[in-house]
């Protein structure tokens, strides 16, 4: 889950997954924007208990730089941009590297040389991940390689032919990878087997900040994949903040893989909260769209809106028009009344939570409540 950071770093950041940058810095130049690509997720083993079937699942996303960068300011990168939970990857298992190497290739990108967060650990004399898990005998290292054995050695995924690891020294410029690990496995939205129609507006604004509002994306993307196990559903992904946009239209036809690539790779567009532009962009979605199902509005959001008349005003044509909304209210510096009155004024249809560490726990109560 992704948790949220207070940076010890003075830093200058830009939109849309924007770089991150400490000031001083010049390896990664600040007036070229940092942005990152979704290029895939992947549940991947942790452990097993021994003799029995049961086994302990993490998820983790993962996200292609366009910017290079030497290896220790393109973990920092990663720190910077995805919190805590984000890092280099660590290609721990050959699943994994297969799944990325897939990723790679369906991302229809043309790089060769990544930056992964393996390095040789001179004390012990081995070849480690940055979780401190040391590569395995039989690690897909291309030919000639490992090579080199210092301080500075680091490794990188070679991308011409078949994938492979390579060693190259620490200070070499390269595009990477970053990987967010989304905790265990468990903290999923249930499907709905009754036919429905659901929009899903998430709050942009600058108060969320570029961590949580991944955590926001995260929410929207499995609320809505969950949501289209049932094929006869059609979901719609609004994002909004002084404007607006539709990441996903009602009247689209996605696959699960589209979903997610089209949600983690939303803009963040900071500024304000006007929650009218959401809901009302809902409500054209909805009208724009029509067929005889249930409509539903999950709206999400961390605070007061810039405009509560216009809010209302929005609420109340989402009610008139027979949309069946409900509100997440995330951190306690939420107007409980603004989110019953978009919800509908039907406080079954009002869900809280202190934290967006925490927001994933809603996941099933909401699922559950908003399938009619």
């Amino acid at each position: 889950m992704i948790r949220t950071i207070l940076f010890a770093l003075l830093v200058v950041a830009s939109v849309t997954y924007g770089a991150v940058v400490p000031v001083g810095e010049s390896n990664i130049e600040s007036k070229s924007a940092n942005r990152f690509t979704f290029i895939g997720s992947s549940k991947n083993l942790i452990s097993k208990a021994k003799g029995k079937s049961s086994a302990t699942y993490q998820e983790s996303l993962y996200f292609l730089s366009q910017n290079a960068a030497g290896q220790e300011m393109a973990n920092m990168d990663c720190v910077n941009i995805f919190g805590p939970d984000g890092s280099l990857v660590s290609i721990e298992t050959q699943e994994e590297h297969g799944n990325i190497t897939q990723f790679l290739r369906a991302s229809g990108d043309s790089g060769t040389l990544y930056w992964t967060s393996g390095r040789f650990n001179i004390d012990d004399r081995v070849f480690e991940w940055g979780n401190g898990v040391q590569l395995s005998p039989s690690a897909p290292w291309s030919a000639n390689h490992p090579n080199s054995q210092l301080s500075v050695t680091r490794v990188a995924l070679y991308t011409v032919g078949s994938p492979k690891l390579r060693t190259q020294f620490n200070t070499v410029s390269s595009r990477y990878i970053c990987e967010v690990k989304l905790g265990e496995v468990g903290e999923e939205a249930e499907p709905c087997y009754s036919d429905n129609d659901l929009v899903i507006v998430v709050d942009s604004s600058g108060s969320i900040g570029q961590v949580n509002y991944l955590s926001a994306l995260e929410f929207a993307a499995k609320l809505a994949t969950a949501w289209v196990d049932n094929s006869n559903n059609r979901i719609s992904v609004v994002i909004y903040s002084n404007s607006v946009q539709s990441v996903i239209g009602l009247g689209e036809s996605v696959t699960v893989s589209q979903i997610r690539d089209r949600v983690y790779n939303a803009p963040y567009l900071s500024g304000g909260t006007a929650s009218d532009l959401g809901i009302n962009k809902a409500v054209t979605e909805f009208q724009s769209n029509a067929r005889a199902v249930p409509k539903n509005l999950v709206f999400l959001t961390d605070g007061v809106s810039n405009s509560p008349s216009a809010t209302l005003a929005a609420a109340q044509k989402a009610t008139a028009a027979g949309i069946r909304s409900f509100s997440v209210g995330i951190t306690t510096n939420i107007n409980q009344q603004e989110l019953l009155a978009i919800a509908g004024n039907d406080a079954s249809h009002v869900f809280n939570t202190d934290g967006f560490e925490d927001l994933l726990k809603l996941l099933q109560p909401v699922s559950r409540r908003v399938c009619a």
